[in-house]
């Protein structure tokens, strides 16, 4: 559709997007993830041991988070640089350096005051939207008493079987060749690693009051 015409496009691929949303959104893994990681720590106390909720399997495959950030300030420079991107297709993502839930989960509870740690064996830990379904009469207490946004669990707008999904079924090797994205970036390329991108994320979420 562009050729012949003064426009040109550019597009980006991400793999999982982490990133924060003022309302609900089925697709969010770090909006289905505060709820449940403060949940557990009011539940279970500061310090506890959370296994990390897939298998031992999807617990050392390899993979590129992307967060909002970054898609976001990529897509700024690609749309300000059509002779650098224009008519080309880029996998963008936070680091060059793929990771694992085995890397990322201790990071992740941490934030939380919790210990992440590995799958117990032939099993998983706890599933999110599982566990906060059951103890819903202590996440109204936690809305109440850390004066939270309401109806931002359990409506028609969460989708519990997510966390499932992108934590236990993407049980793959599916880490991104960067080499592009940062080759056409150059020397305005910007990288962050799992604590820049969840832990900002759960700043957001935080100061928006969805989660305590």
């Amino acid at each position: 559709m562009a050729h012949g015409k003064t426009w040109t496009w550019c597009e980006l691929r991400p793999d999982v997007v982490i990133g924060f949303v003022p309302n609900n959104n089925v697709y969010c893994l770090a909006q289905d993830l505060a709820p449940f990681l403060s949940l557990y720590r009011a539940i279970e106390g500061t310090g506890a041991e959370l296994p990390f909720p897939g298998t031992a399997k999807s617990w050392t495959n390899l993979s590129n988070d992307s967060s909002q950030d970054i898609i976001a300030k990529f897509a700024i420079f690609a749309s300000l640089h059509p002779e650098k991107c224009g008519g080309q297709s880029f996998n963008v993502a936070d680091n060059h350096k793929p990771s694992s839930w085995s890397q990322r989960w201790p990071v992740i509870c941490e934030y939380f005051g919790l210990k992440g740690v590995a799958p117990p064996p032939g099993g998983s830990g706890p599933q999110p939207g599982e566990y906060v379904q059951a103890h819903l009469a202590q996440w109204k207490e936690l809305e109440q008493k850390h004066g939270l946004q309401t109806g931002r669990v359990g409506n028609d707008r969460s989708f519990v079987h997510l966390p499932y999904g992108m934590m236990t079924l993407m049980d793959f090797d599916r880490q991104l060749d960067m080499s592009k994205e940062l080759g056409a970036w150059g020397v305005d390329a910007i990288e962050t690693d799992t604590k820049g991108a969840w832990w900002t994320t759960f700043d957001r979420f935080r100061k928006a009051k969805i989660m305590p």
